[in-house]
């Protein structure tokens, strides 16, 4: 079954607002949407809402979610780190010409 949400970007500027949070909060609950707002600018919920989209279409308790987000971003992290490395440690061994 499709997934249909209600996101508000530009929420960094929501003082120029045309549609008060409260407004789009009662739209997106009176139609059985998920409402969320966010600032792709400024970074602010944009990662929590694509999360919290995910769990959704998943099926999944975000708390789950979260679990899955952070491993994947250690795993990351650590795979980068270890390419670092392992590239430092071949231009130091490389003789020099």
């Amino acid at each position: 079954m499709p997934m249909v949400a209600l996101v508000a970007n530009k929420h960094d500027m929501r003082h120029l607002a045309v549609v008060k949070p409260e407004q789009h909060n009662c739209f997106a609950e009176e139609n059985g949407l998920s409402s969320f707002l966010m600032s792709a600018k400024n970074g602010d919920q944009v990662t929590a809402t694509f999360l919290k989209i995910g769990c959704q279409l998943a099926g999944l308790p975000l708390g789950v979610c979260v679990y899955v987000y952070l491993a994947v971003c250690l795993f990351l992290f650590v795979s980068l780190s270890l390419a670092c490395l392992v590239a430092f440690c071949h231009l130091s061994l490389s003789p020099s010409h």
